[in-house]
């Protein structure tokens, strides 16, 4: 993506490219996701992974890792 692209497509492949994405995000990323490799939404779609784990009952309000 071009230096020009909007903020939200560049944050859609590398969700450190919006600074508030990343900010509500990056303890859950570092955490649940640290060998995930940055780009092409790998990230976010782990980060989606572990939600749903976390909504299906193996959380407890914040995203938990799961054994």
């Amino acid at each position: 993506m071009g230096a020009h692209a909007p903020k939200h497509a560049q944050a859609a492949q590398d969700i450190r490219a919006d600074p508030i994405l990343w900010e509500a995000c990056k303890d859950d990323a570092q955490s649940f996701c640290k060998d995930v490799r940055y780009g092409g939404g790998r990230v976010q779609a782990c980060l989606v992974r572990a939600c749903f784990c976390w909504a299906l009952g193996e959380g407890g309000g914040r995203l938990q890792r799961s054994t």
